[in-house]
């Protein structure tokens, strides 16, 4: 994270736009494709501001090009150490970024520099096993510290807490990750969720020392602290230049490191050209072996001062070329706006030598004495790619490298690659360099560790897109374009199909249900004469030297007389750790279904309906539902991805509604039950009636002037906990309104009511709505959950359900939203209760006969629909689990939902068929 300004007189890298010689022979520079940006003062999901992008590394597996030319991914970017103002360290807890990102590509270029896109989705701190966070505090000078299960003392800062200057990162297929640091210099290795598990100390020659011992602090004390001496180590890594660069080999069996510049005893005035590649054998991550160590020369940016290009991140091709990212410092930001140098190079090691475990290893023995390499080292070849400063690129998309400074004007800091396949058929050579800046949180609307700051100038996170053409890259396999499911007629023939790219080329190997097929090892399966048990969900397997990827499922359907039809397939579904998920299918003509997962049979699973009470994150996978009779059998696959989030982020209910017309002297009784599994305290609830604010809707003939009432009925005798009629217009109320999404109501003075209650109890609860005096009309009682996300704990009540008894009028309807909060789906059960309630314990005479359920989404379309339950004893289970009464009568005309829904607004509308009466109408959260 050098952050040097200076500058000679600078001569500029030639353009390389086209071939490169030497080691590069036939890699292609097609040039910049791209550019996308983040604000400067764009803050996390922690709501601090963004920052650095100081490490790359898109997602295993999630890269996908889509049928309209647009890329997919999703993008982890690592921050540094945090905003430091004048070379004082901040308390910034280390954290991982995780982004969504789309890309469409343009060649011919544009001013508007969105080809790329990017949004937080997540933001993971970095943390101990007790929970406590990594710090970017500079370490102390003389102290370190000593974790249980981890071998190396690490750099500890003076409150505690582990220092990490996050400079680079590297992400496994399981999803844990590396990350290379700048005190250490070591490589810190995190679970999935942050958790660190492992600690990587490189040779000791890398390790700084100070009057005979190691000294990991940087000489960026924090405030109060005192600064070390010497400023510099005296041996290994130089203040600021540690493990700049991290990348995995493509079957991710090796892991390598790069400094940003030589160490301490390999610089003499100030010449640090000679910095070190290092390799490890990962094959056990917990255990790395440290198997390769090469010289990589720097280029210089300045003919008299012979300056040096630092190193600053890299992307490994093969076990022998890398993608270097050197620059000279200067930019936005700097002292000096306009670089001299700024560039990719492809690093050659095949004839360099390997000194891992060799005397150079010690701090004691240079490497390059007195700036002179060592005659028994040969170092790397280097040929210049990538020219980041070429201006012929950089206008195609308003970009700049000038001395007038703008905010086109390219940063100082470069600091992250990632390199992706173009999934380009007719070019499977090709790639896509995402190249990101380093902002240094620089922004005038700043926000870290609890405190607001200004840094100037503006300066956004931005990523630069270049097209390569690399042969010969290690690349694991990526499917272009999946099989897609298809239709056969019996007895005529049918093709699957698959297009994969990856070198070394790839071979194939199709499955069904999850077993291979026998001579099945080409591109395209045939199946000569289709038949009813040919029908099915095959896949393929996609496989190199450096790994396999296997394809969505695609299914089969062999069309016979009479052959069962899906009318509506299951969808798949992303769910929180231990949520039910609940996938249902309807398929006409059906005699039979049975269920699969990742095909293989789910023994039990018969119904249309599979539920799974607590999946794990092993649960995640591939569902097949098969629909069979004597003509034929159809089969549909979901994908079921099971996470685990934060209590914020957990599906919930966070509004609950019911629009209905009152005639005069009505009634309406609203229940709900705030609390939950696992939960305790209060809860922030908002209550709404709305009759005159519901014209902005578009509603006539509406209930001129509501009155409320909530009342707490788990107490014995229940107890009103408040009332209103006219709401008045309250800065409270207003604000509370936008705060949770309602519409805002006409005006002050409307005759509409509100409740807020900024801590109710968890209990059971029912909102009595009514006119005042003999009015009539529609009116809409609406709950709403108005606890701020970032309040939200796992232990914070939710609104778990609603329910409400009203008689429904020979072609009325009743009304009832809701709306599924937070990140993952939830899974919910409506109920819309008629016959049963004329037996006991209801004995209502004029209880609807027959009601009917329909669930809209968002844009008003039916996603599902019951007229008649059909006895299905999950329903009945899952109405036990969430306290519903039972439904004894098996064949009753009743309607009940059950279904998992993502987040976003839904309306359950219940309809008679045929004459009205009462019903109770009910949404409960599954668990």
């Amino acid at each position: 994270m050098s952050r040097v300004t200076s500058l000679g007189f600078a001569f500029v890298v030639a353009a390389v736009v086209g071939a490169t010689s030497g080691p590069a022979q036939s890699a292609t520079n097609q040039g910049l494709v791209g550019v996308g940006r983040i604000d400067h003062d764009q803050k996390d999901r922690l709501g601090e501001t963004f920052g650095s992008m100081s490490g790359l590394a898109v997602a295993p597996g999630t890269w996908r090009k889509n049928s309209s030319g647009t890329y997919t991914a999703t993008l982890y970017a690592q921050p540094d150490r945090g905003y430091t103002k004048s070379g004082v360290t901040t308390n910034y807890r280390a954290r991982r970024q995780r982004l969504a990102l789309s890309f469409k590509p343009d060649a011919n270029g544009s001013s508007k520099q969105d080809q790329l896109s990017l949004s937080i989705a997540e933001t993971t701190l970095l943390v101990e096993a007790d929970g406590r966070s990594l710090t970017g505090l500079d370490p102390s000078a003389t102290t370190a510290g000593l974790r249980a299960g981890i071998t190396p003392r690490l750099p500890q800062a003076f409150n505690g807490s582990l220092s990490l200057d996050a400079e680079s990162l590297a992400v496994m297929p399981d999803g844990t990750f590396f990350v290379g640091d700048e005190y250490g210099p070591y490589i810190h290795r995190f679970s999935a969720t942050g958790i660190l598990t492992g600690v990587v100390r490189p040779p000791e020659a890398l390790i700084p020392k100070r009057n005979g011992a190691d000294s990991f602090s940087s000489d960026n004390p924090a405030a109060g602290q005192p600064a070390v001496s010497p400023s510099d180590p005296v041996a290994g890594r130089a203040n600021n230049k540690g493990l700049e660069g991290l990348t995995l080999s493509a079957d991710s069996r090796t892991l390598y490191a790069l400094m940003q510049a030589a160490t301490r005893q390999d610089t003499s005035s100030g010449q640090n050209r000679y910095t070190r590649l290092l390799a490890y054998d990962i094959s056990t991550p917990s255990a790395p072996v440290l198997t390769g160590e090469w010289v990589l020369t720097l280029p210089l940016f300045t003919s008299a001062a012979r300056d040096v290009a630092e190193a600053h991140e890299l992307v490994t091709l093969d076990s022998r070329r890398f993608l270097v990212l050197a620059h000279d410092g200067n930019g936005r930001g700097a002292t000096t706006t306009k670089s001299g140098y700024r560039a990719v190079l492809l690093y050659d090691t095949g004839t360099a030598t390997n000194i891992a475990g060799r005397s150079y290893d010690s701090p004691s023995f240079p490497l390059a004495q007195n700036g002179v390499l060592a005659n028994d080292i040969t170092p790397a070849t280097a040929t210049v790619l990538v020219n980041l400063n070429d201006e012929q690129q950089l206008d195609k998309f308003g970009l700049k490298n000038s001395s007038n400074d703008s905010s086109d004007n390219l940063a100082a800091g470069w600091e992250s690659l990632a390199l992706v396949s173009a999934l380009d058929p007719a070019a499977p050579d090709d790639y896509f360099l995402l190249v990101g800046n380093d902002n240094d949180f620089s922004t005038g609307n700043g926000t870290q560790d609890g405190k607001s700051y200004s840094a100037s100038p503006n300066i956004d996170t931005m990523v630069l897109v270049y097209r390569l053409t690399l042969p010969g890259t290690q690349s694991i396999p990526a499917i272009v374009t999946a099989p897609a499911s298809t239709t056969a007629q019996i007895n005529q023939p049918a093709n699957l199909s698959v297009t994969a790219v990856g070198f070394p080329t790839p071979g194939y190997q199709w499955t069904k249900g999850g077993l291979a097929i026998g001579g099945a090892t080409s591109a395209t399966l045939t199946i000569s004469s289709a038949q009813p048990s040919d029908a099915g969900p095959y896949a393929v397997v996609v496989t190199n030297a450096n790994g396999s990827v296997t394809s969505t499922t695609a299914t089969l359907f062999v069309n016979g007389t009479n052959a069962p039809a899906f009318t509506a397939p299951p969808a798949s579904q992303t769910v929180a750790v231990g949520s039910t998920v609940v996938f249902s299918a309807t398929a006409t003509n059906a005699t039979t279904y049975r269920w699969q997962r990742d095909g293989t049979e789910i023994a039990g699973a018969t119904s249309r309906l599979l539920v799974l009470t607590s999946p794990q994150i092993a649960d995640s996978g591939n569902y097949t539902v098969i629909a069979s009779n004597t003509s034929g059998t159809a089969t549909s696959t979901a994908a079921l991805n099971v996470v685990a989030v934060s209590a914020a982020d957990l599906g919930r209910l966070i509004n609950l509604s019911i629009l209905t017309p009152l005639v005069a002297g009505e009634t309406m009784t609203m229940g709900t039950v705030v609390g939950g599994t696992g939960t305790s305290g209060t809860k922030a609830l908002l209550a709404r009636a709305a009759g005159p604010s519901l014209v902005q809707l578009g509603v006539t003939g509406f209930l001129a002037d509501p009155t409320m009432t909530l009342i707490n009925t788990t107490a014995s005798p229940n107890v009103t906990v408040a009332t209103n009629d006219n709401w008045g217009g309250t800065t409270a109320l207003g604000t509370a309104f936008a705060q949770v999404g309602a519409f805002a109501y006409s005006s002050a003075a409307s005759l509409d009511a509100a409740i807020l209650q900024p801590a109710l109890a968890s209990g059971n609860y029912t909102v009595q709505v009514s006119g005042v005096g003999p009015t009539a009309g529609t009116v809409i009682a609406e709950l709403y959950d108005a606890t701020s996300a970032a309040s939200v704990t796992a232990t914070t009540p939710r609104l778990i359900n609603v329910s409400v008894l009203k008689q429904i009028a020979t072609g009325g309807s009743l009304t009832v939203g809701f709306y599924v909060g937070g990140t993952t789906a939830r899974t919910v059960l409506l109920r819309a209760i008629g016959p049963t309630l004329a037996n006991a314990p209801f004995n209502i005479a004029t209880a609807m006969a027959d009601p009917q359920l329909a669930l809209l989404n968002g844009t008003q379309q039916t996603i599902a629909a019951n007229n008649d339950w059909g006895g299905d004893t999950q329903l009945s289970s899952i109405g036990a689990s969430v306290g519903a009464f039972a439904v004894a009568n098996l064949a009753s005309k009743d309607a009940i939902l059950l279904i998992t829904l993502p987040p976003g607004p839904y309306t359950a509308q219940i309809t008679p068929v045929g004459a009205g009466g009462y019903a109770i109408v009910e949404v409960y959260e599954v668990p």
